[in-house]
């Protein structure tokens, strides 16, 4: 990563890498970078890999996919995306995504404001450790100090 005068450059592969959910999450940006106002990740998603239901009080969720195929709930409305597809997740809004290929997906994720990428690290497990199942209960702890709601799938 190099930075000058506010000016940053965070070549590929660089960047805090968290694993999430059997999920890689690398921060290309994040709120001490951007003063707060956003939040840049680059997420690579397992097949069948993805978050459950949830709901952002705060935060708006943008996602643009890179590669791969992801189905999205967002409010009662079921999508499918591809590569150069563009979705968004208003705050309030009851959404998840789930890789529905056979090969990792890939999509930039910005959030705004910035300060998920704090809660992706508190719930994140060491990289290079095999995948464990996300520990829900740890999660539902945590997510309400972040104005996040974890929500039964239907």
């Amino acid at each position: 990563m190099k930075t000058s005068g506010g000016f940053k450059v965070v070549p590929p592969g660089e960047g805090q890498t968290l694993m999430v959910a059997g999920g890689h999450y690398t921060i290309k940006a994040s709120g001490e970078d951007t003063g707060g106002a956003y939040t840049l990740i680059e997420m690579i998603l397992p097949p069948a890999g993805g978050p459950p239901p949830h709901l952002h009080e705060r935060e708006e969720e943008s996602f643009y996919i890179l590669e791969g195929t992801l189905q999205f709930q967002v409010g009662e409305e079921s999508l499918r995306a591809g590569a150069g597809a563009f979705v968004k997740a208003p705050p309030g809004l009851r959404h998840a995504f789930k890789n529905v290929g056979t090969a990792p997906a890939r999509m930039l994720m910005l959030v705004t404001p910035a300060g998920i990428e704090k809660f992706f690290a508190e719930i994140s497990q060491p990289v290079g450790e095999p995948p464990a199942a996300p520990n829900l209960e740890k999660i539902k702890e945590i997510a309400p100090r972040y104005a996040i709601t974890l929500l039964n799938s239907d």
